[in-house]
């Protein structure tokens, strides 16, 4: 019985993992980029 029970358990935690929003948004990184730092 108590291993039907950590199975039931486990199985909801994995479905709860699947459903949890995890996605982190995009941002957009621009940088400076200067001849001196291309011709280095």
């Amino acid at each position: 019985m108590i291993l039907i029970a950590l199975l039931v358990l486990v199985v909801g935690f994995l479905v709860w993992l699947s459903t949890v929003d995890t996605e982190v948004p995009t941002q957009r990184i621009e940088q400076d980029v200067t001849n001196e730092a291309l011709a280095q």
